[in-house]
């Protein structure tokens, strides 16, 4: 395994750094929506890792859609509570891929970060688990919320956000 170079780098800048690849991968009916923050907050991370994420979120959430629908890319910078912060809010920046598509069932969501767990005939199952590794490497982490018919969001959580 290669070793990561990190860096102080914006969400803004990853996507956009992938517009031209983000078009080219969207398939016939599928539109691509942006809506980037404003005056991002940097995060120390790996370019190349984080645009690993990016594109394998959004394959995914073309997968979804395989009679169109619309794929929106945000970012945003956030403030959460958790528990290991002692209960003070954290500075995060959130990276989100949102999609219309079918949603993930309730049955096969609490397995989609397990290794090898796939419902893509020709896929091994490694690009969430991969993705979440990248991510938790970075001091983030990585979720999603979906429901059928209406369409799956996942965020990609970096620290170095503004309060």
């Amino acid at each position: 395994m290669s070793r990561t170079t990190t860096e102080p780098l914006t969400l803004n800048a990853v996507v956009s750094n992938v517009l031209a690849d983000i078009h080219r991968r969207a398939t016939p009916g599928i539109e691509v929506e942006f809506d980037l923050c404003r005056d991002a907050a940097p995060v120390d991370a790996d370019a190349d890792e984080l645009l690993r994420v990016l594109l394998h979120l959004f394959d995914n959430a073309c997968d979804a859609m395989p009679a169109g629908g619309t794929v929106l890319i945000q970012t945003r910078e956030i403030a959460l509570v958790s528990a290991t912060a002692a209960g003070r809010p954290q500075a995060f920046s959130r990276l989100s891929v949102a999609d219309t598509g079918c949603g993930i069932p309730p049955v096969n969501q609490p397995r989609i970060f397990d290794p090898r767990f796939t419902t893509k005939p020709q896929r091994a199952g490694l690009g969430l688990t991969t993705a979440g590794g990248i991510v938790t490497r970075f001091g983030g982490f990585l979720d999603f919320t979906s429901a059928i018919g209406t369409g799956t969001v996942f965020h990609v959580y970096l620290p170095g956000g503004r309060l």
